[in-house]
């Protein structure tokens, strides 16, 4: 962030002071005798600014009085952890940007605020001056009962019909001169000027519209991901494609002989150039609906790129202007009558033919953009086969464009953002990849997938399901609730109709749902959370999304038709090997990057809304549903294993600290939960084998004088001892049965902790050979923390009284935490997370 404004706002203020000079020097006048040497005494007083400035500001560069391509203007994207203290940071460097226009875009007008109070507590009397862009329909400050824009709903649906409300209504509004909205671009326009800058906070709507006033900024930064990932679409029927075009005037041309002469040529060009693509489109897509030979018969026909060009070039003649004429009108009519006024207005604008020029232009881009790239069918453009009454029609999905161009510093900040999605629609950035292990323990429940249809017991349309899940359903939220309420600090995210059913089924937790999460602080107090299903759109939805990144990359695009395929996918682990888990994908790499984005992206937001990086202990996290995300997990198990608390030997270990490795012991100590000798002799096997395999491990490396025991394989053995021991005899017998057992907790409460469940014991020790490998497996996970990206654990956060300066230091800290020589185990692992060491405060 910091490095991003050091580059940043040198530039700018050299560019300000380059523009600045160069508006003192006197140029000559065209008639001027004398004229090309004071244009050469001109050039070289120019020279001579740059070089001065350069000197001032310690470039490495001539600036210019403009941001040019060869101004090295900082384009830089911050990803990899969310909740790290983005925004903060961002606030606290534009404190510093004085004399700077700066653009901040959150997702919505509800951030936008929260950050500019934020910014203005931060910022002194000095520095940019705070602006919360506010729309036509927000509530005036000043004035409570009134909006911005006093007839905002009129304004609205004139921007709906394409019309610039700017041109067409404002300039003629009899409210001009009370309007809010107006009020705040003159003071955007007065601060913009200003010495001091100013610091713009608005709802990322503002990256591709221009700011009131026609203001530019010098530097934008946009927090989080557009939305729809910044895609659109746009769509004409197809029986349209036949129609005439219909001119309606030009206001900017006067005179009647002027207006004859642009209708002439405008009506010339619909002929020559719009009409025949029209014609030839309409023919190529009703012979071959699939699309596949569009572009094969167009090319045949004669049909080029720039040909489409030239089409969408003479489209800009019919484009809607009588618009402001009849507001004009209306105002006449309506006199000092306001209301009237709008009546007018919301009446011109449901009588205002809908264009076909805004979306036959997409068209006609995509067609030359595709044909130019030799794509050999259709990306961009699709068919629709009309339904209930309506007409088929072409949908064209596109990216939309940013209102600021790609020599303005920008910076991008998402945490869980996809670059080359993110690069698409902004254009080129330098990636910043900061990722940051989270300080929780990450419960994953795998075979069941917690669809919405499953939990609420309705399909799409919100009808009742029949069959199974009439009953299954409720039993499910019933389930969901009671899991829930065993956590009660925990936050609870889902879909928002899985919220709603699951509080009518009376869940108490704080709730959140999908699509309204980032950037929240709202749940920052929370210590769990527990994310149910997952946001994952219907395959036709991403293709619509997906299909305009395909199409500005020339790329050909792969479609599904149907179903997504399941994908094979391995859960990280903390310990043990990965797990393996399948996930609906997408074949085609665009769409499986939106259905990412949009789907685990999402999951992660969830996550992270606890702030589970600064947190001084581990966050809990529950995470419902088949994703693989970015994560380290720590158990997966089962739905009915979570119910119960986990898997059988993580609940055992909860209980009671170990588990005896014998399976009659097993069955003597724990009835409850190994009922048959053949479920407990299956489900210690894994474990026994483990336990030997790392004597003989430790045993042969010990005497080969190395250190170097596999992590994964043996990682279930972390933080436990190898304990042996023998029960006091019964009535009648000699001796007690000896038993092998592994135990997690202090070795002080060892001994009392066993015969707390297993009776009196006649002797009890560690096994000597266990020692070796206790010193391996630290030392393995001591090099897995250190080799993991070279970074500190997540609660040593950098500047912190705690927290090592080095890695030499948190490698020496860290080894000390661990090393069971230097102090006790640490207590039993939290429940459902069995085989996890719990190091305390030391331990990553």
């Amino acid at each position: 962030m910091r490095g991003f404004f050091d580059e940043a706002l040198p530039l700018i203020r050299a560019t300000k002071a380059v523009a600045s000079a160069y508006a003192e020097i006197e140029h000559p006048e065209e008639d001027d005798p004398d004229r090309d040497r004071k244009k050469a005494d001109v050039a070289k007083a120019q020279r001579a600014i740059r070089k001065e400035v350069r000197d001032r500001f310690g470039l490495d560069y001539l600036p210019a009085s403009r941001t040019t391509k060869d101004a090295p203007a900082p384009r830089v994207m911050l990803s990899g952890a969310q909740g790290v203290g983005k925004t903060r940071a961002l606030i606290d460097a534009l404190t510093g940007a004085d004399g700077i226009t700066s653009l901040c875009l959150f997702p919505d007008h509800t951030k936008a605020a929260e950050a500019c109070r934020d910014y203005t507590k931060a910022a002194g009397s000095s520095e940019p001056v705070a602006l919360h862009l506010k729309g036509r329909s927000a509530q005036d400050a000043a004035r409570p009962d009134r909006t911005m824009c006093l007839i905002p709903e009129a304004a609205e649906a004139l921007a709906k019909r394409g019309a610039n409300v700017r041109g067409t209504l404002c300039e003629r509004c009899p409210f001009a001169d009370e309007c809010a909205y107006l009020e705040q671009e003159r003071e955007l326009i007065r601060l913009a000027n200003d010495p001091q800058g100013v610091a713009i906070f608005a709802p990322s709507e503002y990256a591709f519209l221009p700011l009131p006033g026609q203001v530019k900024p010098d530097l934008i930064a946009f927090d989080e991901a557009p939305r729809n990932q910044g895609a659109a679409t746009a769509e004409i029927a197809l029986d349209a494609l036949g129609d005439g075009l219909t001119y309606e005037g030009r206001t900017r041309v006067s005179g009647r002989i002027a207006d004859a002469s642009a209708r002439a040529d405008a009506l010339a060009d619909e002929l020559a150039l719009i009409r025949p693509a029209m014609i030839a489109l309409r023919d190529a897509w009703q012979a071959d609906p699939s699309g596949t030979e569009v572009y094969a018969e167009l090319i045949a026909e004669g049909w080029t790129a720039e040909r489409f060009r030239e089409a969408r070039a003479a489209l800009s003649q019919f484009e809607a202007e009588s618009i402001a004429q009849k507001v004009e009108t209306a105002k006449l009519a309506a006199g000092l009558d306001g209301a009237a006024f709008e009546r007018r207005v919301a009446r011109i604008a449901e009588e205002q033919e809908e264009k076909i020029t805004g979306p036959l232009g997409r068209v006609f881009d995509a067609v030359a953009h595709e044909i130019e790239a030799e794509l050999q069918e259709p990306v961009a453009i699709t068919f629709k086969r009309g339904r209930n009454g309506r007409a088929n029609a072409l949908e064209a999905a596109y990216l939309k464009m940013p209102a600021f161009n790609q020599t303005t510093p920008f910076l991008h900040l998402d945490g869980t953002g996809d670059h080359a999605l993110a690069e698409a629609v902004f254009g080129p950035m330098r990636l910043e990849q900061h990722r940051v292990e989270r300080n929780a323990n990450i419960t994953q429940v795998t075979g069941k997938s917690f669809s919405n249809q499953s939990i609420t017991g309705k399909n799409k349309r919100g009808e009742l399901i029949g069959g199974n899940v009439k009953w299954q359903a409720p039993e499910l939220r019933r389930d969901l609730v009671a899991f829930a309420h065993s956590k009660p600090n925990a936050l609870v995210v889902a879909n928002k109709s899985v919220i709603g059913a699951l509080k009518e089924a009376g869940l108490q937790n704080e709730t959140a749902h999908f699509g309204a999460l980032r950037g929240q602080n709202t749940w920052e107090h929370a210590d769990a959370v527990i994310v149910i299903g997952r946001e994952q759109p219907s395959p036709q939805n991403i293709e619509q999304t997906a299909r305009a990144f395909a199409s500005r990359a020339g790329q050909a695009f792969q479609n599904i038709g149907g179903n997504y395929p399941q994908a094979k996918r391995a859960l990280r682990m903390r310990q043990g090997l990965p797990v393996e888990i399948e996930t609906a994908c997408h074949p085609d790499p665009w769409a499986d990057r939106v259905l990412s984005q949009i789907r685990d992206a999402e999951a992660l937001q969830a996550i992270d809304r606890i702030r589970p990086i600064f947190k001084p202990n581990p966050v809990e996290v529950f995470i419902l549903s088949e994703t693989c995300l970015d994560v380290t997990v720590d158990a997966a198990c089962s739905w009915a294993e979570l119910r119960e608390g986990g898997g059988r030997i993580s609940r055992i270990i909860t209980q009671a600290g170990f588990v005896p490795l014998s399976d009659r012991e097993a069955i003597r100590l724990f009835p409850e939960t190994w009922s048959y000798r053949r479920t407990a002799e299956r489900d210690l096997l894994s474990l026994k084998n483990k336990v030997d395999e790392a004597l003989q491990d430790a045993a042969q490396q010990v005497a080969q004088n190395a250190n170097s025991i596999s992590y994964l394989q043996n990682a279930p053995l972390i933080g436990a001892s190898l304990i042996e021991y023998r029960t006091a005899p019964k009535e009648g017998r000699r001796t007690g049965n000896k038993t092998r057992a592994l135990l997690w907790g202090p070795l002080s409460e060892a001994r009392a902790k066993v015969e707390a469940v297993a009776g009196p014991l006649a002797s009890f020790e560690i096994v000597p050979e266990w020692e070796a490998v206790a010193d391996a497996l630290d030392a393995a996970e001591e090099r897995k923390a250190i080799v993991a990206e070279g970074q500190f654990p997540a609660q040593y956060a950098r500047g912190t009284p705690e927290a090592p300066e080095t890695l030499a230091q948190w490698r020496e800290s860290f080894s000390e935490a661990l090393s069971p020589r230097r102090r006790e185990m640490p207590p039993a692992p939290p429940q459902i997370v069995p085989f996890r060491r719990v190091a305390g405060s030391g331990s990553g």
